[in-house]
């Protein structure tokens, strides 16, 4: 029988994030190198699987294992979170609703 090594901590995992004025900046840590970030988010409201998402490119800086994505919040939005993507895998931020 073999020996099976599994990672007790997932490849990409959120740091921290911060919004000022429109622009959020959230900070991850990843074993894998990012090829795109996407911030996703929504104007409509209730239950978010009825929601209305919108896709649009991040800006994307990284320094591994730190990731650092900045994207501008468009106007009216109630709900958004940033999706990284690492080949076939895909990560994303915490979840966030706007005030």
């Amino acid at each position: 029988m073999g020996i099976f090594l599994i990672r007790p901590w997932p490849w990409c995992q959120q740091l921290g994030a911060k919004v000022e004025g429109d622009v959020a900046r959230i900070s991850f840590n990843s074993t894998k190198p990012i090829d795109a970030a996407t911030l996703v988010s929504t104007t409509d409201v209730g239950f978010t699987g009825d929601r209305k998402w919108s896709e649009s490119p991040a800006d994307l800086r990284q320094n591994q294992p730190r990731v650092i994505v900045e994207a501008t919040i468009p106007p009216g939005t109630t709900a958004w979170f940033i999706r990284l993507n690492s080949g076939g895998l895909v990560a994303c931020s915490d979840f966030q609703e706007s005030e």
